[in-house]
Formats: structure tokens, sequence, C-alpha cells
């Protein structure tokens, strides 16, 4: 039988879909065309909301418009890749320059060498890296690195860990992660780690983290929790890899640089190509020598796009021009206090609603205190889905799993439309989320 909350919130979705649907007839009807030749009408699961997700035209500056007309100010930002908004003008610019010049040259281009140094001079753990094409590769490769400068077998990873499509925690028993032995711990357990260095750290070959948990709820390492993983990882021999994919924004040289940590190995994407596709793994001199192809007995590492020429031309472009640490810090700021603000409002409204993270990127959970570990629950799942449509309706973009990120275009009118939202939805719905609540942590 449904809890009084399930049934509750049947009840408030209800009302919320039928809205979503009278807004965007023209996506339903593009949906279900597209699910004849893709499975579930998308090609990218975490773009999929229920009943059907909003199928974009255009987008420009921090605003995106859908098939239907609606115009959205954009709080998703691609999950946090368009950290320079939809049109920058530099940006187009670069990319005109480069169709003059040709594309797909089968050979490198000095931009190659330039995005690189540009990256190692924000990522000290970082003295040669190489390039791919996602955030997914980047990971996987740092994967088999590490089990080849070890000879070890086994990755330790964290609850609600996301390291790309293959690399991913955030379900409880994950389909088509990559077959390698893997010991799962909790986040933010200190102890745990301990146990399980002590137990196997012979076989350990690296440990896989974020020092905020992204797809996993905007959850942030504690301080004690990331330099136990540097000790860890220097009394075991192995590698520590940061994955800086999404917080890399977060500030000029990452989280890495915010928590004092110098991990071995680095993983990125996102925000580095100027809005192209993009990944890099990076670690010391040493231990990227197995790439070199001067010496004998390197390994080969292919891709046709892992220098490709939009990416390398527009990342110089964004990273030595447009993010530069100032511009991120005032961008960060202004995630702060936007998360500062949301959290008075669930005060206000005495509701046990929690927005975590750090700077430009942050998510909802449920209960009186921020989580310090991942976990779900199918009522606060519905509840973010439940803003995430109600929002929607309102002309604002956000995650489906009630995730906000800004951007370097974010505006202040922007701002005070997504708070007045919140506001509206918080008050309406207030004795809803508390009996959700009740039941979440009675």
């Amino acid at each position: 039988m449904p809890t009084d909350a399930a049934h509750l919130l049947d009840q408030a979705l209800d009302d919320v879909v039928t809205r979503y649907r009278q807004r965007t007839p023209r996506s339903a009807a593009a949906y279900a065309d597209a699910c004849a030749v893709l499975p579930g009408g998308n090609t990218r699961s975490n773009l999929h909301v229920d009943p059907y997700p909003v199928l974009i035209d255009r987008a420009y500056e921090g605003v995106l418009v859908d098939i239907d007309g609606n115009e959205y100010d954009d709080f998703n930002n691609d999950y946090t890749v368009a950290v320079l908004g939809h049109s920058h003008p530099r940006i187009a610019a670069e990319v005109h320059q480069v169709l003059a010049g040709g594309t797909n040259w089968g050979g490198r281009s000095a931009a190659e060498a330039d995005l690189a140094r540009s990256i190692i001079e924000r990522f000290p753990a970082i003295e040669q890296l190489r390039f791919v094409n996602s955030g997914t590769e980047a990971n996987l490769m740092a994967l088999v690195t590490a089990l080849d400068a070890t000879g070890r077998d086994t990755i330790v990873v964290f609850d609600g860990g996301y390291h790309g499509s293959t690399l991913s925690w955030v379900a409880e028993h994950p389909r088509i992660n990559v077959p390698v032995d893997v010991l799962r711990l909790p986040y933010n357990d200190v102890d745990a780690l301990r146990t399980a260095v002590a137990q196997q750290g012979g076989r350990i070959a690296a440990v896989f983290c974020e020092l905020m948990l992204n797809s996993g709820g905007c959850i942030p390492a504690t301080p004690e929790f990331a330099h136990e993983i540097r000790t860890q990882c220097t009394a075991s021999g192995a590698l520590m890899v940061v994955d800086e994919v999404m917080t890399a924004r977060l500030g000029h040289g990452g989280l890495q640089r915010r928590y004092g940590v110098r991990p071995d190995m680095v993983t990125l994407g996102k925000i580095i190509g100027g809005g192209f596709p993009i990944g890099a793994f990076g670690a010391s001199a040493e231990v990227m020598a197995m790439y070199d192809v001067r010496t004998r007995g390197a390994t080969a590492h292919g891709g046709s796009f892992n220098n490709e020429i939009f990416s390398m031309r527009c990342g110089v472009v964004a990273m030595r021009e447009l993010l530069t640490e100032q511009e991120l810090d005032r961008m960060n700021a202004t995630g702060d206090r936007l998360r500062a603000s949301i959290q008075a409002v669930f005060h206000r409204h005495e509701v046990p609603l929690v927005m975590t993270g750090i700077g430009s990127t942050c998510a909802l959970h449920v209960g009186d205190e921020p989580p310090v570990r991942f976990h779900r629950h199918p009522l606060v799942d519905r509840v973010r889905r439940h803003l995430h449509l109600s929002l929607n309706c309102r002309g604002l973009w956000v995650a489906g799993r009630a995730m906000i990120a800004t951007s370097l275009v974010t505006t202040d009118a922007q701002i005070d439309r997504l708070l007045g939202a919140i506001d509206d939805w918080t008050g309406t719905h207030a004795p809803l989320i508390r009996t959700v609540a009740q039941e979440v942590d009675p």
C-alpha cells in the first residue's frame, strides 16, 4: 500500500505533469517519434525525465529555447559543461577561424601543446597529460594506467561516485561498469578506508575519488577524508586519482587546490574544451612515460578526435582568456550566495530541506542536516522530480536530480527568478515536504 507521503506526492506530481504537458506538446510528439529509433528516445540517459524530456531548439547566453517556444533560464548548464554560457562571442570567433583553416587534419596542431600547458599551470600534480574525448574516457584511461603502473588489479571507489558511464557507483547494482575488481566504500568514511587498505592494500592500484560527489548529490568531502585518502595511498603504494571532470569549475586549480591535497593522477573534462567534447588524464612524467612513443616498449594510445581542432583551439581560449582565476572566483562566490539564499528560503518556511555543494554547483536533499554520505530514497527522488518539473513550468532549467549550476553569464535577474520560484514551491508544498521527511527519517 502507498504511504501517506507517496500518495500525496502522486497527487502533486499528477498536477505538475499536467501543466508540463500543456506547455510542451511539440516536445511530446518529438519524443514519441524519437523512441522509434533511439531506445528510450535518447542517447544520454540523464537527459530523460518522465513523462518525456523537453526538446531544445536553440540557446543563447544563459537561456535555452524549446521547440514550443518556451524560454528557460539555464541553471543546469549541461551538467556544468556550459560554464561560458551558450554563445560566447570569443568562442564563436575562434570557431569561425578554425573552419576557415579546415578541420580533421590527421596531424598535430600547436594548440595541442598550448592547451596542455595551460592545464598543467593550474594543476601542479600534472606534469604531463594526454587528451581524450570525454570525462568517461579520461577515467577509463586513468584506470588502465594505474593498473599498469602498479601491477595491481583492484581499485577503491566510493558510494555515489560517478567517473563516467562505465565507472559509476550511483546505482546500487550498476550493470555496465567495466569488469575490474572494486572495493566499494562509504563516502567520507575514514575508518572504512583505513580498514580496506590495511586488509587489501597490496592489491589496490588506485583510489578514485571526487572531492565533491557530483551525480551523488553535491556532497563535499570532509577535509579529514580527503587527506586520509592521500595518506593511505602513500602508505600502500596506490595511486590517488582525483576526478575533477565536474569540479574543475570550482576553483582555478580545482578542488584539490582548495583542499590542499596533491593527487597522483587527475582526470578532467567538460570546461577545458570551451564547450566542445574533451577529456584529459595526467600525472607525473614518470607515470605518463608509458605513453612516450620515443621509448622502447611504450604503449599505444590512439583516438581520431583526441586532438580534435575545435576542442584544442577553443580550449586554449577558455583556459587562457576566459576562465581566469578572477572570473571563476566571481562565479563561485555567486553560487555560494545562491545556495545560502535557497537555504534561507527553506529556513523561513521551516521545511527540512538542505542544499549541499560548493561554489557554483549545489543539489537538494531532504533532512535537517547536510548529508556527508551518499544515500538514495525513492521518496526523495520524487521530491526532486517535482521541484524539477515545477521549475521547468516556470521557465527555469535545472537538472532532473535537482542539481543547480550557475555559469559566468548567469544574471542577477535570473537568480531572482529562481529564488522566487523556489520560494513559491516551498511555501505551497511545505506540508508535503514535512510528511516526506518524517517517512524518510522518522
